[in-house]
């Protein structure tokens, strides 16, 4: 059996190794999401599954839960994960145990409802490196990609994905050439969505530079899919990283012109689907929303999270929801059925 470590920290970037992290966005405007950190009294590691120890498996979630007054966690939703359902399971079995000493508000406890953990599970005798197999595999599809042989990159993805990604290390390179071939295709969300896979376990990249490639193409793709609070969690990413330094004059104008937008008068539309796990989530960035244009598929239902409230919609099409200006920091989780297709509209602040 590998011998195993645990270590614990709270949501930014990771675990066994166990890392907890509390994701935290910059100040860089007062309209962006940020997430004020639990203080927790008790956190029971998750155990590492037998069947994955046993293959040699890592994997990661992302899970979104509310501290209620009692300091109990609730509500968890799984935002995202590595694809592996019994470590998934394992971290949200451990969760759901923790205990917090509840935010306090004119001396009374609150709820708390927007906290995220990002949950690693890594062999501590794991290598960054990925197995020559592995190598010759990504060689063979870079060197088909460049020669636009589609079929055969498909195909060495969808062994990839079957056999070699096992490893936290060979899962970021996967998710690095998925994104490439989405380029190729014009699938924008698709790029962006493996190279946002990669940013949840970037230390397994040991090139700055590459670091700094994979950021910066996450903040330009999100920012054409209007997505303004993910991009600024990026350009706070970005400016811990040294490599980065000379380009960040130019980033700092573009993120002051993206935040004179949100407090401007343009209404800010996005399109969205429904994800395999049945939810789609964003970061608002201000307090009325519409949905609308919802095509293939049924949507169930729309959850508020944010920082002192939560709250669960019908989701009814063509409908327009106004948050209430004592709630602050909100995120939106619509719930349907996978591949189901719509568009957010978020309104202009009024005075």
């Amino acid at each position: 059996m590998k011998f195993i470590k645990l270590t614990t920290t709270l949501l930014a970037i990771s675990p066994i190794a166990f890392t907890f992290n509390v994701l935290a966005n910059d100040d860089i405007a007062k309209h962006l999401y940020t997430t004020e950190a639990p203080k927790p009294i008790k956190r029971i590691h998750p155990k590492y599954p037998l069947g994955a120890l046993k293959q040699g498996r890592e994997g990661w979630a992302v899970v979104n839960f509310v501290i209620d007054e009692q300091g109990d966690v609730s509500n968890v939703v799984v935002s995202k994960d590595s694809g592996s359902q019994d470590l998934t399971d394992a971290a949200v079995a451990a969760i759901k145990q923790w205990k917090y000493k509840p935010r306090v508000e004119n001396g009374k406890p609150v709820q708390q409802c927007a906290n995220d953990v990002l949950m690693h599970f890594n062999m501590q005798d794991s290598e960054k490196g990925v197995s020559h197999r592995f190598k010759g595999k990504y060689q063979k599809a870079v060197n088909a990609l460049a020669k636009k042989d589609f079929e055969q990159v498909e195909n060495i993805l969808s062994e990839m994905k079957r056999n070699d990604n096992q490893l936290l290390s060979q899962s970021a390179f996967y998710h690095l050439l998925a994104a490439d071939y989405a380029k190729a295709q014009g699938d924008i969300r698709s790029q962006l969505s493996h190279l946002e896979t990669v940013v949840l376990s970037l230390k397994n990249l040991t090139n700055d530079k590459q670091k700094l490639s994979v950021l910066y193409q996450v903040l330009q793709l999100q920012i054409q899919q209007k997505r303004y609070n993910a991009a600024n969690l990026t350009y706070s990413r970005l400016k811990k990283l040294p490599a980065a330094k000379p380009y960040l004059p130019k980033l700092a104008k573009t993120m002051q012109l993206i935040d004179d937008l949100i407090g401007g008068e343009q209404y800010i539309s996005y399109g969205a689907t429904i994800k395999p796990n049945n939810l789609w989530m964003v970061n608002l960035v201000r307090k009325q929303f519409s949905l609308t244009n919802v095509e293939g598929g049924e949507l169930s239902s729309l959850e508020l999270r944010c920082a002192n409230k939560h709250h669960i919609y019908t989701a009814t099409t063509d409908s327009t929801w106004t948050i209430p200006n004592d709630w602050k920091k909100c995120k939106l989780y619509v719930f349907g059925e996978p591949e189901t297709t719509f568009k957010i509209t978020e309104h202009p602040f009024k005075a």
